[in-house]
């Protein structure tokens, strides 16, 4: 996580607060509500992620819902979330400012889910939706990183960018960036932006800096 002092970036950006069994990842021992307070009162834009959801170890939202009711309006959450369950809605009536659509929740296996494709295009609010693609090696990730599914990179994200129409943000992380300390493929990002020109594409994975935040 970037050093909080200024000067920050200007455009959209947000911190992800990574949590796996009751700690914050990049804090080893860090108690999540005192990570999460001390950026939501310097006013820092976030986003709190489950990662025990995500990977399957847990299905309770309990964590994410406590984070969106201490700070309603303020936080992101995310964590195998999809807009066809209830738990999109409980999320956002809590208190969550938006939701980030698991992958997992969009494809099975090699396919599409029809399902979660229908409900993210209907969704009634998609100003409060981000829709997460995973990709390492050419192709997508489900279930936190764990697991690659047999869809490339490009079916994932023309598919959801279709889906979306527009309508919600699709965040990309570059996986390999993300978890292997690499920097982030520039040129692959500027050709991402280009060819979804008509989407508001957000990127993920390897912004340890300011620096990186306004290059992205």
């Amino acid at each position: 996580m970037p050093d909080l002092k200024p000067p920050r970036p200007g455009g959209q950006w947000r911190v992800n607060v990574d949590i796996r069994g009751g700690t914050v990842t990049a804090r080893p021992g860090g108690a999540p509500v005192s990570v999460i307070g001390a950026l939501t009162g310097a006013g820092v834009p976030a986003a709190v992620i489950d990662l025990d959801r995500s990977t399957g170890m847990s299905s309770s939202t309990a964590v994410l819902e406590d984070a969106a009711r201490c700070h309603p309006g303020q936080l992101w959450v995310g964590g195998r979330l999809g807009p066809a369950g209830p738990q999109a809605r409980r999320l956002l009536d809590a208190g969550a400012a938006g939701i980030i659509v698991s992958s997992s929740a969009l494809f099975a296996g090699s396919r599409a889910d029809p399902r979660g494709l229908r409900a993210l295009a209907r969704f009634p609010e998609p100003g409060r939706l981000a829709v997460a693609v995973d990709i390492l090696d050419g192709h997508l990730m489900v279930h936190g990183f764990t697991t690659p599914a047999a869809v490339t990179a490009s079916e994932a994200l023309d598919t959801v960018t279709q889906a979306a129409a527009g309508r919600c943000a699709v965040l990309y992380t570059d996986v390999a960036a993300a978890t292997r300390a690499r920097l982030p493929d520039w040129e692959q990002a500027g050709e991402l932006a280009a060819r979804y020109r008509g989407t508001e594409l957000w990127y993920a994975g390897g912004l340890g800096s300011w620096a990186a935040v306004e290059h992205a």
